[in-house]
Protein backbone atom coordinates (compact mmCIF):
# COMPACT_ATOMS: atom_id res chain seq x y z
CA UNK A 1 0.00 0.00 0.00
CA UNK A 2 1.59 3.60 -0.49
CA UNK A 3 1.63 6.08 1.78
CA UNK A 4 0.55 9.41 0.32
CA UNK A 5 2.29 11.98 2.39
CA UNK A 6 0.60 15.38 0.71
CA UNK A 7 -2.49 13.78 0.68
CA UNK A 8 -2.36 12.97 4.50
CA UNK A 9 -0.88 16.37 5.17
CA UNK A 10 -3.61 17.80 3.03
CA UNK A 11 -6.55 15.52 3.91
CA UNK A 12 -5.79 16.11 8.21
CA UNK A 13 -5.36 20.16 7.54
CA UNK A 14 -9.06 20.31 6.16
CA UNK A 15 -10.44 18.31 8.92
CA UNK A 16 -8.89 20.43 11.46
CA UNK A 17 -8.70 23.73 10.15
CA UNK A 18 -10.48 26.28 12.47
CA UNK A 19 -13.35 25.47 15.09
CA UNK A 20 -15.43 28.30 14.79
CA UNK A 21 -16.83 27.84 11.28
CA UNK A 22 -19.71 25.49 11.99
CA UNK A 23 -19.98 23.80 8.49
CA UNK A 24 -16.77 21.68 8.44
CA UNK A 25 -16.52 18.63 6.10
CA UNK A 26 -15.84 15.55 8.31
CA UNK A 27 -15.00 11.86 7.05
CA UNK A 28 -18.75 10.68 8.70
CA UNK A 29 -20.09 13.53 6.09
CA UNK A 30 -18.92 11.21 3.32
CA UNK A 31 -20.86 8.43 2.18
CA UNK A 32 -19.05 5.44 1.87
CA UNK A 33 -18.98 4.18 -1.94
CA UNK A 34 -17.61 0.77 -3.41
CA UNK A 35 -16.34 0.72 -6.53
CA UNK A 36 -16.67 3.45 -9.56
CA UNK A 37 -20.35 5.00 -9.99
CA UNK A 38 -21.80 3.82 -13.20
CA UNK A 39 -21.63 7.69 -14.58
CA UNK A 40 -18.14 8.03 -13.90
CA UNK A 41 -17.04 4.92 -15.34
CA UNK A 42 -16.33 6.40 -18.85
CA UNK A 43 -14.12 9.02 -17.79
CA UNK A 44 -11.71 6.66 -15.18
CA UNK A 45 -11.49 4.20 -18.75
CA UNK A 46 -10.30 7.27 -20.33
CA UNK A 47 -7.83 8.05 -17.85
CA UNK A 48 -7.32 3.85 -17.41
CA UNK A 49 -6.66 3.87 -21.15
CA UNK A 50 -3.93 6.80 -21.29
CA UNK A 51 -1.85 5.78 -18.14
CA UNK A 52 -1.61 2.49 -19.89
CA UNK A 53 -0.27 4.41 -22.52
CA UNK A 54 2.02 6.12 -20.62
CA UNK A 55 3.23 4.06 -18.31
CA UNK A 56 4.17 0.23 -19.48
CA UNK A 57 2.31 -2.42 -17.45
CA UNK A 58 -0.21 -0.03 -15.71
CA UNK A 59 -2.87 -1.28 -14.18
CA UNK A 60 -6.00 0.34 -12.36
CA UNK A 61 -5.74 -0.16 -8.61
CA UNK A 62 -8.47 -0.73 -6.48
CA UNK A 63 -10.19 2.73 -6.23
CA UNK A 64 -13.68 3.90 -5.17
CA UNK A 65 -14.70 6.98 -7.06
CA UNK A 66 -18.24 8.58 -6.54
CA UNK A 67 -20.12 11.55 -6.10
CA UNK A 68 -20.42 13.81 -2.21
CA UNK A 69 -21.70 16.91 -1.35
CA UNK A 70 -18.57 18.61 -0.95
CA UNK A 71 -20.33 22.73 -0.41
CA UNK A 72 -19.40 22.48 2.99
CA UNK A 73 -15.57 21.28 2.17
CA UNK A 74 -12.89 23.70 3.41
CA UNK A 75 -11.78 25.19 0.44
CA UNK A 76 -7.60 25.99 1.08
CA UNK A 77 -6.82 27.40 -2.36
CA UNK A 78 -7.32 31.83 -3.14
CA UNK A 79 -10.45 32.41 -5.26
CA UNK A 80 -12.17 28.93 -4.44
CA UNK A 81 -15.69 28.97 -3.75
CA UNK A 82 -15.97 25.50 -3.04
CA UNK A 83 -14.29 22.39 -3.73
CA UNK A 84 -15.14 20.18 -6.73
CA UNK A 85 -13.38 16.86 -6.16
CA UNK A 86 -11.51 15.10 -3.55
CA UNK A 87 -9.07 12.33 -2.88
CA UNK A 88 -9.15 10.06 0.31
CA UNK A 89 -6.34 8.54 0.50
CA UNK A 90 -6.31 4.94 1.70
CA UNK A 91 -5.26 5.57 5.56
CA UNK A 92 -8.15 7.56 5.72
CA UNK A 93 -11.16 5.62 4.21
CA UNK A 94 -12.94 4.36 7.08
CA UNK A 95 -14.63 1.89 5.20
CA UNK A 96 -11.85 0.03 3.04
CA UNK A 97 -7.88 0.71 2.94
CA UNK A 98 -8.10 1.64 -0.50
CA UNK A 99 -8.27 5.43 -2.03
CA UNK A 100 -11.74 6.88 -2.88
CA UNK A 101 -12.18 9.88 -5.07
CA UNK A 102 -15.64 12.19 -4.54
CA UNK A 103 -16.91 14.41 -6.83
CA UNK A 104 -19.40 17.04 -6.04
CA UNK A 105 -22.77 16.49 -7.57
CA UNK A 106 -24.05 19.46 -8.25
CA UNK A 107 -20.85 20.53 -10.15
CA UNK A 108 -21.02 17.31 -11.86
CA UNK A 109 -25.00 18.38 -13.29
CA UNK A 110 -23.72 21.17 -14.52
CA UNK A 111 -19.98 20.78 -15.59
CA UNK A 112 -18.93 20.42 -19.38
CA UNK A 113 -17.58 16.96 -20.67
CA UNK A 114 -14.02 18.07 -20.18
CA UNK A 115 -14.30 20.22 -17.62
CA UNK A 116 -15.54 16.69 -15.57
CA UNK A 117 -12.81 14.78 -17.18
CA UNK A 118 -10.10 17.10 -15.92
CA UNK A 119 -11.66 16.82 -12.59
CA UNK A 120 -11.80 12.89 -12.76
CA UNK A 121 -7.67 13.21 -14.61
CA UNK A 122 -6.77 15.66 -11.35
CA UNK A 123 -8.36 13.46 -8.43
CA UNK A 124 -6.82 10.19 -10.07
CA UNK A 125 -3.54 12.06 -10.23
CA UNK A 126 -3.58 12.51 -6.73
CA UNK A 127 -5.03 8.92 -5.71
CA UNK A 128 -3.23 7.04 -8.36
CA UNK A 129 -0.48 8.55 -9.79
CA UNK A 130 0.46 10.12 -6.14
CA UNK A 131 0.81 13.56 -7.46
CA UNK A 132 0.79 17.28 -5.47
CA UNK A 133 -0.70 20.46 -6.96
CA UNK A 134 1.45 22.42 -9.62
CA UNK A 135 0.66 26.11 -9.32
CA UNK A 136 2.66 26.79 -12.14
CA UNK A 137 2.42 28.09 -15.37
CA UNK A 138 3.66 27.62 -18.95
CA UNK A 139 3.65 30.17 -22.37
CA UNK A 140 1.90 27.54 -25.19
CA UNK A 141 1.05 28.84 -28.11
CA UNK A 142 1.92 32.10 -26.87
CA UNK A 143 -0.48 32.03 -24.35
CA UNK A 144 0.16 31.71 -20.43
CA UNK A 145 -1.83 28.85 -19.36
CA UNK A 146 -1.65 26.14 -15.74
CA UNK A 147 1.69 23.98 -16.70
CA UNK A 148 -0.35 20.79 -15.57
CA UNK A 149 -3.80 19.40 -15.12
CA UNK A 150 -2.33 19.65 -11.36
CA UNK A 151 -3.13 22.86 -10.76
CA UNK A 152 -5.26 23.52 -7.65
CA UNK A 153 -7.97 25.82 -9.41
CA UNK A 154 -10.22 23.88 -11.95
CA UNK A 155 -9.55 25.95 -15.28
CA UNK A 156 -12.26 24.84 -17.51
CA UNK A 157 -12.80 22.74 -20.02
CA UNK A 158 -12.19 24.84 -22.84
CA UNK A 159 -8.62 25.01 -22.34
CA UNK A 160 -8.60 21.61 -20.89
CA UNK A 161 -9.90 20.79 -24.97
CA UNK A 162 -7.69 23.58 -26.12
CA UNK A 163 -4.27 21.75 -24.99
CA UNK A 164 -5.64 18.16 -24.80
CA UNK A 165 -2.98 16.28 -25.55
CA UNK A 166 -0.05 18.80 -24.02
CA UNK A 167 -2.34 18.12 -20.58
CA UNK A 168 -2.60 14.16 -20.77
CA UNK A 169 0.92 13.70 -21.66
CA UNK A 170 2.23 16.04 -18.97
CA UNK A 171 0.11 14.27 -16.38
CA UNK A 172 1.49 11.10 -16.94
CA UNK A 173 5.17 12.43 -17.20
CA UNK A 174 5.14 13.46 -13.96
CA UNK A 175 4.61 10.35 -11.76
CA UNK A 176 7.64 9.05 -10.28
CA UNK A 177 5.74 5.39 -10.42
CA UNK A 178 6.36 2.61 -12.41
CA UNK A 179 4.33 -0.29 -14.10
CA UNK A 180 5.98 -2.60 -11.52
CA UNK A 181 4.82 -0.34 -8.88
CA UNK A 182 1.02 -0.71 -10.65
CA UNK A 183 1.60 -4.45 -11.04
CA UNK A 184 2.13 -4.99 -7.01
CA UNK A 185 -0.25 -3.26 -5.59
CA UNK A 186 -3.37 -4.35 -8.17
CA UNK A 187 -1.91 -8.07 -7.17
CA UNK A 188 -1.92 -6.45 -3.25
CA UNK A 189 -5.13 -4.57 -3.82
CA UNK A 190 -8.01 -7.05 -5.24
CA UNK A 191 -11.00 -7.71 -3.69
Amino acid sequence: MRIHTFDKILFLGMLFVGVSCAHRLKMTDLVPYSGVHPTLVPVVARFNAFAAQHIKGYCQPAIDVGFADLDNMEVKEPGDKHAIGLCVPSFLNPVRSRPAIYVDKDYWDNASEMSRESTIFHEMGHCVLNLEHNDQDVVIKGEKIKKSLMAPVEFGGYRYLANYQYYVDELFSETKLTGEDFQKECAHGKD
